[in-house]
């Protein structure tokens, strides 16, 4: 099944020929899509600009995937070429932006080698991508994956940088990549005034932005070494996720999905189709990691544990 990212152009195509293999154009053309939300959408080739015809016999139309989840698609040909061409596709929700998961189903899809898409509903399949994302999170006492934060409540105190008044604000997701806008509260009766931030500099290890304090007046009538501001600030922040925190969710993923299939007394072959590699639901005899809130304590959430230790904050007890 083919992937695409949200807004991306999916290309559906369909080719029609005769029993001898000659290609033929139908009489009359019929283009319907499913999307995720479950509306479907009907085009006819001939009263629109949707369904292109690329030559005897061979048609597409190009969807605009404003969707996250499964999309399902139909050419349905009558006449002097009856026919129905049928084909579906997966739009993986961004990580940090519709979707808080850590890995794309199609990443999940190709790290534990098995097709999940169309065997659950889309909500069910991204919800547990995200909650075994948050727990890994919470495990690791880290943030992975990029995130656009908006509206965090901060202090700002006031330092010198290189000689120059400033406000220090340490935001609670890092390292910052870029800060958008900083807000600050010189009392508590004041209205907010925002602060210029393209001179801000991000500290080493991204953690707390620097901002210059503003124009000379501002700063000589509010600035005083030490002084804690009330702040609000919107940035971005995260890198990409590692590898190895990919292939964790996966199999914390993998092993809530064939627990799942269990616990709803689905067939053997249900539960088989997800026990892959690592996978088992026998629990080890001292799985902290489970005890800890990371996984269900399977092979898989010991596996993921130690996938995950070097990733851990300080002051997290190790395994």
């Amino acid at each position: 099944m083919d992937h695409y990212d949200i807004g991306d152009l999916a290309r559906c195509s369909a080719a029609f020929t005769t029993l001898a293999g000659v290609a033929i154009d139908p009489t009359v053309l019929v283009f319907r899509f499913k999307n995720p939300a479950g509306t479907t959408t009907t085009y006819t080739y001939g009263t629109g600009p949707q369904v292109v015809k690329d030559s005897t016999g061979n048609y597409h139309v190009d969807l605009s995937t404003a969707t996250a989840g499964l999309w399902l698609y139909w050419f349905e040909a009558t006449g002097t070429a009856q026919a129905v061409e049928e084909g579906s596709f997966y739009v993986d929700a961004k990580a940090g932006a519709t979707s808080t998961a850590l890995i794309t189903v199609a990443e999940y899809e190709k790290l534990v080698n098995e097709e999940i898409v169309g065997t659950y509903p889309n909500e069910y399949i991204v919800a547990i991508l995200e909650a075994v994302s948050q727990d890994v999170r919470d495990w690791c006492g880290a943030d992975f994956g990029l995130l656009t934060v908006t509206g965090e409540k901060a202090q700002a105190q006031a330092v010198l940088y290189n000689r120059q008044p400033c406000v220090r604000v340490r935001v609670m997701h890092s390292p910052v990549t870029s800060l958008t806008t900083l807000k600050l509260w010189y009392a508590i009766d004041a209205e907010s005034t925002t602060l210029a931030v393209d001179d801000a500099v991000i500290e080493a290890g991204g953690a707390a932005v620097l901002v210059p304090f503003g124009v000379f007046g501002l700063w000589t009538t509010f600035f005083q070494l030490g002084n804690v501001y009330r702040a609000e600030v919107d940035y971005s922040a995260g890198e990409a996720v590692p590898y190895n925190v990919k292939r964790a969710v996966a199999l914390l993923a993998q092993e809530a999905f064939a627990m799942d299939a269990s616990a709803s007394r689905e067939g053997v072959d249900d539960v088989e189709s997800y026990r892959l590699g690592d996978y088992s639901e026998t629990k080890g005899k001292r799985d902290l990691a489970a005890s800890q809130g990371l996984g269900l304590g399977t092979q898989n959430s010991i596996l993921a544990a130690r996938t995950l230790r070097k990733y851990r904050s300080e002051g997290v007890m190790f395994l």
